[in-house]
């Protein structure tokens, strides 16, 4: 399994706002109410300018090469959680493997967007989103995901504030223009 440490600087620092917290709290717009139940058989749906949309198993992801990361998670309300250990499939794999073999012809994509089965969207540049530290992850320290935390997959895109990083995943869409 590859390992990549978060961040190239020696001594880590905060972006500017941010304070560090202990834990992870489960942090999202209905907190009021629990998590979306995660389907028996989960799939993330591939669509948008693909020839032909597609489902992919979690059984599948889980048969493409893993990797681990570690990394903070800043929130935007101003705390960050620090050196979480995320384990899954870098989304570039899974765009190489998975979605480039279904893309339509000359098809030029320039932003990806993100689903959760609770209908929250992201969405990001293509670059971004085959950057390095861009993760479909299962794992979260060791354990699979929790529903506050994502069950059963979940982005991290540990460069950009946590709202990026989808919870719940269900959907990746690809697109020749800015939805």
């Amino acid at each position: 399994m590859d390992t990549v440490p978060y961040g190239s600087m020696p001594e880590k620092t905060l972006p500017p706002g941010q304070r560090a917290i202990e834990g992870f709290p489960r942090f999202g717009t209905h907190l009021h109410a629990p998590p979306p139940a995660v389907p028996s058989d989960p799939v993330i749906e591939i669509g948008g300018a693909v020839v032909e949309p597609i489902s992919m198993s979690l059984a599948r992801l889980a048969t493409l090469p893993r990797r681990e990361l570690t990394a903070d998670l800043h929130c935007v309300a101003g705390w960050s959680a620090t050196a979480l250990q995320w384990e899954g499939v870098a989304f570039a794999t899974v765009y190489r493997e998975v979605i480039e073999p279904v893309l339509a012809a000359g098809a030029p994509i320039t932003h990806v967007v993100f689903e959760g089965l609770d209908r929250y969207r992201s969405i990001l540049q293509v670059e971004d989103a085959l950057r390095d530290d861009v993760l479909i992850a299962e794992h979260l320290d060791g354990r699979p995901l929790d529903g506050d935390h994502g069950a059963p997959a979940r982005l991290v895109s540990a460069s950009q504030y946590g709202f990026m990083s989808t919870k719940r995943l269900c959907r990746i869409e690809v697109h020749t223009a800015e939805p």
